[in-house]
């Protein structure tokens, strides 16, 4: 009868009949000796992906944040959980191998006030356009005392870390991170004692072991 049909061919016999998908779902069966002509069209349809499905897609350069927590290995025992760990990246990515940027932390220590490390950070794929990617991580700052002691203050001190990690890129830019590093913290403990007071220097090291989110 003239009608023009437009849809994905979901199966066609040239004796029997043809089924036609159109958009919404529908499937529409016709008999074969009904159709005139089949035509093939490039589609204009935008494509229906499903929420949380968007393809991965790896940033050249650009703002690229991260927030990671974790725990910390060593102290008095080289094996002993030794506190929780947090940071958060403002980087910005150069290039591939080369992100740049702002961090602020937050370490634990046991029978310590925690310390605020703020520091610049580096890091960089070294393989890139992966889904999974190993990168390289360092850190340079200074680490500021959270202080809480009584008959005690703190000036904290000099900061930095290095380490490897591993992304698992898994929807749009986001991925799932993976690091393990080692990392250097000096405190400064000055205790008060009447007339006089002295100062010790403390010397965190530690190994961190985190797990992050990669916007």
């Amino acid at each position: 009868d003239g009608t023009i049909l437009r849809g994905a061919i979901v199966e066609y016999d040239l004796d029997k009949q043809i089924k036609v998908k159109i958009m919404g779902g529908s499937i529409l069966v016709y008999p074969a000796k009904d159709i005139d002509k089949i035509v093939k069209e490039e589609s204009s349809a935008i494509t229906r992906v499903k929420r949380g499905k968007r393809p991965i897609e790896y940033k050249e350069k650009g703002y690229n944040p991260e927030l990671s927590f974790g725990f910390l290995i060593g102290g008095d025992f080289a094996t002993s959980l030794s506190g929780a760990s947090f940071r958060w990246l403002n980087n910005y990515r150069i290039n591939p191998k080369i992100d740049v940027g702002l961090g602020l932390g937050l370490d634990t220590y046991p029978n310590s006030p925690p310390i605020l490390p703020v520091f610049l950070n580096v890091r960089g794929d070294l393989r890139p356009k992966k889904v999974f990617i190993p990168f390289y991580l360092a850190d340079f700052g200074y680490g500021f005392d959270g202080g809480g002691r009584w008959n005690e203050s703190a000036r904290g001190g000099l900061y930095w870390s290095g380490g490897m990690g591993l992304k698992l890129h898994f929807r749009g830019t986001a991925a799932w991170m993976w690091s393990l590093s080692y990392f250097s913290q000096d405190n400064f403990i000055i205790r008060n004692w009447g007339t006089g007071s002295s100062e010790t220097k403390v010397r965190f090291r530690r190994v961190a072991l985190r797990v992050g989110y990669v916007f």
